[in-house]
Order: C-alpha cells, then sequence, then structure tokens
C-alpha cells in the first residue's frame, strides 16, 4: 500500500510539471463559466488532499484576556480546577485597576454576589464591572476578622488544662507555705528575736542571747539537714551536760518529720508547676493565670482563717495544732528545758505573724501577676459580643 501512495504522489508531481511547461494559457472563460471555480483536469479534490500530507491545523478563535492577565495565566484561572489534582497551584491575583470614572475602594451597586460554595472556600464572591467582570472574594464579616485577632480568640480548657489549672492552684498555698516556713526556721530570724526584737523576754536560767543564738542554731540546721537525733544528742552545755533531754530531741525528730515533709511538697508543687506552665502556655492553650489566681486566692483564704482562729486565742490555737500533728505527750515541757528557753511563746508569736505575712504578701503579688491584662481582655471580649 505504501508503495502505490508513493508512486502516484510521483506521477502527480510529473504531471503538474509538464503542465505548466508545455500547456499554452488559454482565454479567460466568460459568463456562467467565468464564475464557476477552475478545476483542474487533471486532479480532482481527493487526489490534492492525499498529496497535503501535513495539513494546517485551525487556529482557535483568539478569546477576549482581561486587562492585567497573560494568555498562561487566564487559561489557568479560566479552566476549571480539579481539586484532586496535586499539581495546582496558587497563581497570584496580579492588580485590578478599577474602570475610568470609579474612585478607587468606591463601593457599586451592580455587583453581583455568588452564593458561598465548596469552589469559592465558603466565602461569597462578587463580580461586577468594577472587577472587570472577574470574580472577587468578598470581604470577610468583622467578627469573623476580630476572632482571629491575637487576645480575642476564646481559649476552651480541656482535660488536661483543667488538671494543670488544679495542679497550680494547689500547689500554690503549699510552695508558699513552705518558703514562709524556711524564713522562720533560719539564722537571721533568730538573729533578729535575740537581738533586734523589742521586748523580747530574757531568759530567767541565765542563757544570754549569744547562748541563745548558739544553741539554737543547732536546732535550726537539724531541722533543714540530713543528720539524725545523733545531731542534737551530741551538744553540750558550758558544764559538760547534755543541752537537750531525750524527750526534746524526739519531739525534734518528729518536728524534723513534719517540716521534711512540708519542703518535698513544696519542691514536688515547683517542678509539677513547670510543667503545668509549660503545658498551659503553648500555643492555643489558655495560659496558667487562671490556675495563679484561683491558688492565689485559695491561699488567702486559708491565711486569714488562720489569723482569725489565732487572734481569738493563741494559747489554744498552738496547743490544737499541737495535738493534731504531734502524739500526745510529746510536745509539753517544763519551763527549765531548753527548748523552752530558746523558744518562749513570743518566738512563736513573732514566727507565725512573719509566716502570715509572707503567705500574704506572696498570694497577694501572683495575684496581681494574673490579672494583668484582664482589661484589655474583657474589652476584646465585649467588642467582639457586640460584633
Amino acid at each position: 500500500m505504501a508503495s502505490n501512495d508513493s508512486k502516484k504522489s510521483d506521477d502527480l508531481v510529473s504531471q503538474r510539471m509538464n503542465s505548466g511547461a508545455h500547456d499554452e494559457p488559454e482565454s479567460a472563460p466568460t459568463g456562467a463559466a467565468a464564475d464557476a471555480p477552475a478545476k483542474s483536469d487533471y486532479f480532482d479534490d481527493e487526489e490534492t488532499q492525499a498529496f497535503q500530507a501535513f495539513p494546517a491545523e485551525p487556529k482557535p478563535a483568539k478569546a477576549d484576556i482581561p486587562a492585567g492577565f497573560s494568555s498562561e495565566e487566564w487559561g489557568l484561572v479560566s479552566s476549571p480546577i480539579d481539586a484532586d489534582d496535586d499539581r495546582t497551584q496558587v497563581i497570584p491575583t496580579p492588580q485590578i485597576r478599577p474602570a475610568m470614572g470609579v474612585k478607587r475602594g468606591a463601593a457599586r451597586t451592580d455587583a453581583t454576589p455568588a452564593p458561598a460554595g465548596p469552589a469559592t472556600g465558603g466565602m461569597a464572591v462578587v463580580a461586577g464591572p468594577a472587577t472587570g467582570g472577574l470574580p472577587v472574594q468578598a470581604a470577610e464579616p468583622a467578627a469573623e476578622a476580630a476572632s482571629r485577632q491575637p487576645g480575642t480568640v476564646k481559649r476552651h480548657y480541656g482535660f488536661f488544662d483543667v488538671v494543670a489549672s488544679a495542679w497550680l492552684t494547689i500547689a500554690t498555698p503549699l510552695v508558699l507555705l513552705a518558703l514562709a516556713v524556711r524564713a522562720v526556721a533560719s539564722g537571721t530570724f533568730l538573729k533578729f528575736e535575740y537581738f533586734y526584737r523589742p521586748g523580747f523576754p530574757a531568759d530567767a536560767y541565765g542563757f544570754s542571747s549569744d547562748d541563745r543564738l548558739h544553741y539554737a542554731s543547732y536546732t535550726v540546721d537539724y531541722l533543714t539537714n540530713v543528720d539524725g537525733a545523733r545531731y542534737l544528742r551530741d551538744i553540750v552545755l558550758a558544764g559538760g551536760m547534755q543541752a537537750f533531754k531525750d524527750e526534746e530531741i524526739a519531739h525534734m525528730a518528729d518536728v524534723k518529720a513534719l517540716i521534711s515533709l512540708l519542703f518535698f511538697l513544696g519542691i514536688v508543687g515547683v517542678l509539677g508547676g513547670i510543667i503545668a506552665w509549660l503545658y498551659l502556655s503553648r500555643k492555643g492553650g489558655p495560659g496558667m493565670r487562671m490556675g495563679i489566681r484561683f491558688g492565689s486566692i485559695l491561699t488567702l483564704a486559708i491565711a486569714v482563717l488562720v489569723a482569725v482562729v489565732a487572734l481569738t486565742g493563741f494559747d489554744r490555737f498552738f496547743s490544737g495544732f499541737h495535738q493534731v500533728f504531734f502524739s500526745a505527750g510529746t510536745w509539753q515541757f517544763y519551763i527549765d528545758d531548753t527548748l523552752i528557753r530558746l523558744f518562749p511563746e513570743t518566738f512563736w508569736v513573732d514566727g507565725a505573724i512573719t509566716a502570715g505575712l509572707i503567705l500574704v504578701l506572696g498570694s497577694l503579688v501572683l495575684l496581681w501577676c494574673s490579672l494583668i491584662g484582664y482589661k484589655k481582655r474583657r474589652a476584646d471580649r465585649q467588642e467582639l459580643k457586640q460584633r
């Protein structure tokens, strides 16, 4: 079949050459013959079409391309987008100049909004003369735009957010109480009481202020170190006698166990508070201010309650405290015992007042920190509700 086509093409070429070289020009036809299309005596339409091996493809009609678009960009914009095509790219929308006679930013009443749907990403589009007939995304509602601004997003508490905030609430009074007890059980507080506190009672059995500070420092060190009861048993007075009796040493061991438990809870509270702070302060988290706020309020409530009970009768409060945390008969001593001579009732009253002040001041500082920016957040919430 291929050889026949080739031979036929050669015959057509030779006939064309012979026709142009030897044929004499004929006279122009007249009349009806002039209106008829000229037709070769040697060729028909089928032969001519077979000779054109590569016929030219018809050019498509040129579409109207809006100003600001190239032909390639307009082809991408006007063609339908397949959501499943991974090659789909986002072309930045070129700036469209307003029509002549239209002020920039002026609203057009002849714009027709299109309904929102999946093709528009859930947003309404507007097409009109001001946009050159192109779809333009409508302005976002003010309430939705304001809801995404920093400081106006309403953050919800999840389960772990509640747990972390509750941890901060419970740990706040424990940490502040541990700090208050450590401030009282220190050499600085002892020196203030023995040397600078006006009206501090003198020892009726011969201890000077230096002697009191010397022996009392051993008891404070015992409460904060890791030594056993032998630490106090090795302390002797000037005459060689043992400074503390066995009953006093046993009571100090109970006090050390209670204070060690408080310090341990305070350390755990701080470590857990750091973890809670990191979790609550994550991006989109509610923050730790609510936990700190409730913790400081709880601390203030406890401090006020204890102060009211102590003011009604300190002796009764002191005895009730020891009855709760110590066994009966292990915390009462004679007035000539070393613990009573070193720590009279005035010392415990001043210690309770100092610890209470530390609790109140610490909780007030934390409460103030938790309220920073409260007015701004409240104003943003009210503005958001009004919209």
